[in-house]
């Protein structure tokens, strides 16, 4: 359905909004899924976003520094562009009405950044754009 956070469609639509605030500038790319493997996102980045926008982020994962869980997954992820000074990160979150402490826990691990974006799509993922705090 289109309220349905998984609808590829709706994927998509926050994959654009991701690419469209950043400008061109490298980002780094978390999200947060209830069931907690992003694999939907880091397959629309990866497919989608590298065709249409020509680039892919500097990282796709569940929280930064994890190790990485797809076998050869740097195979696929040859056109990276790396993070300039101002560590553009976006945090895409599908909320999580069963496990709220679980979801704060995680957006926990980006309070060094400061938010300079937000935008709350009907099917209740937000995605959030993050900086240095100036």
């Amino acid at each position: 359905s289109a309220n349905n956070p998984s609808n590829m469609q709706n994927e998509i639509a926050a994959v654009d909004w991701v690419y469209q605030e950043a400008a061109g500038q490298g980002f780094a790319l978390y999200s947060y899924l209830p069931s907690i493997y992003d694999y939907p996102y880091q397959q629309a980045f990866w497919w989608y976003g590298t065709q249409k926008y020509g680039y892919q982020p500097t990282d796709v994962a569940y929280l930064p520094n994890q190790p990485e869980y797809i076998k050869n997954g740097t195979l696929a992820w040859t056109k990276k562009k790396p993070l300039d000074s101002e560590q553009l990160t976006f945090l895409i979150v599908e909320r999580d009405p069963e496990m709220p402490q679980r979801q704060q826990a995680w957006l926990g691990h980006f309070s060094t950044l400061c938010v300079i974006k937000k935008q709350l799509f009907s099917w209740q993922t937000e995605v959030l754009m993050l900086s240095q705090c100036h």
